[in-house]
């Protein structure tokens, strides 16, 4: 297994157990440098890199920081590390962002110029919603326009435009409450009828919704549900 294959199941172990990561590759390079196109690294929360390599000294520093920043604010950001006569020859400065780029300082002998895309990597944030009251539905349509994965104890929120939904099924529940009715109408006693719980429960998947959030459903889950809605 290479170097590129480490990052790559590194990137997808990480995105699979919800950890968020900063994921920098160099773009470009001129002249010099350590590090040349496509090289890549993963830049944990706290700043250390946990594979590759996108060169020593000269951008490290630079990139880091970038890597925090993009953590804590969920925005991309392009890097440019450069010799300080082209700096200067700009009309730049370090740490100065004009463009939606970063300019850094290269001090390093070999003076080339290095630009690191720096991406953050984040956990789509969740929500379990209970309940169908006028606050349940609002805070529902929150999270579709919002692209957060939501999930319902009801098959009508998904029919509505919720992602996925585990739970009894009220029309189920509403059959056998028609059938107490219909026994009671019929003289038998209601202390000597037995208290029931559900006994059906459907998985129901808006596949509408996912995709409209950028949520990829597994096969698995694709396959088990009672109904997918396209």
């Amino acid at each position: 297994m290479n170097r590129a294959d480490d990052i790559l199941n590194s990137i997808a172990a990480r995105k699979s157990a919800g950890e968020p990561f900063a994921l920098a590759t160099v773009v470009r390079t001129v002249a010099a440098t350590a590090a040349k196109a496509g090289a890549k690294a993963v830049i944990l929360g706290d700043g250390t890199i946990s594979e590759g390599w996108i060169g020593g000294g000269c951008a490290r520093a630079a990139v880091l920081k970038a890597a925090r920043d993009a953590l804590a604010d969920g925005k991309s950001r392009l890097v440019s590390v450069q010799p300080p006569e082209e700096l200067e020859g700009h009309g730049h400065k370090p740490d100065e962002e004009e463009g939606g780029v970063r300019f850094a300082k290269n001090m390093c002998p070999s003076q080339g110029t290095m630009d690191i895309f720096v991406e953050p990597v984040l956990p789509y944030p969740q929500v379990v919603i209970c309940g169908s009251s006028p606050v349940a539905v609002a805070i529902a349509d929150l999270a579709r326009r919002n692209r957060v994965t939501s999930m319902f104890g009801f098959r009508e929120w998904v029919e509505a435009g919720g992602l996925l939904s585990y739970g009894p099924s009220i029309a189920g529940m509403y059959q056998r409450a028609a059938e107490y009715v219909d026994r009671i109408a019929k003289g038998a006693k209601p202390t000597d009828l037995p208290i029931e719980q559900p006994t059906k429960f459907e998985l129901v998947v808006n596949l509408k919704t996912a995709n409209a959030i950028g949520i990829e459903i597994s096969t698995s889950i694709l396959l088990r549900a009672d109904e997918v809605i396209e």
